[in-house]
């Protein structure tokens, strides 16, 4: 529980609630007080649909995890290092100039993913040589020897695929 709650404080915090308050006033400035009202009111709703899609999104791969490696400890691990990825993720997209918009919102639920696939392949392979009677530390120097060119193959084709998310240009009012 206090993973979780660490989560999403940190999320909340790369979120800014405080720091988005001048955009709204300024989006909705001139409007009537029911339309802002209004728009607050669905702009919190979908804000809290969408932690809560992400609390959800973790317990569920938490308890995945866990079943499939019985070890709490290697559950955790997966988990944190892939909501450092994310926490990473959401602290560079202002830095590189890019902000989360409605089209970009499920990229840190991607990153999450994958973060989460490796870490599981990574466990999976540790214990197997575990299993076999090799040393932890010799197992896990083998299992990273033996995914990383897979591992940096996927990572790529990650990469290649936000890239291209990123250069072309996708008209959300469109339709």
């Amino acid at each position: 529980m206090e993973l979780f709650v660490s989560a999403l404080v940190t999320y909340l915090v790369v979120i800014d609630p405080p720091g988005c308050v001048p955009i709204f006033a300024s989006l909705t400035e001139g409007a009537p007080e029911a339309h802002r009202r209004q728009m607050a009111i669905r702009s919190v709703i979908v804000a809290a649909g969408i932690l809560l899609f992400f609390a959800l999104a973790i317990v569920i791969t938490s308890v995945t995890l866990y079943r499939f490696t019985r070890c709490i400890r290697s559950t955790l691990l997966v988990v944190v290092c892939s909501l450092v990825a994310v926490v990473w993720q959401l602290g560079l997209l202002p830095l590189l100039g890019y902000e989360l918009d409605p089209y970009s919102v499920l990229v840190p639920f991607l990153i999450f993913a994958i973060g989460m696939s490796h870490g599981a392949q990574k466990m999976n392979g540790i214990m197997q040589d575990i299993g076999r009677g090799i040393h932890r530390v010799v197992a896990a120097r083998f299992t990273f020897r033996r995914l990383f060119m897979a591992g940096l193959m996927a990572l790529l084709c990650d990469a290649v695929g936000f890239a291209v998310l990123m250069i072309i240009k996708i008209d959300l009012n469109r339709y």
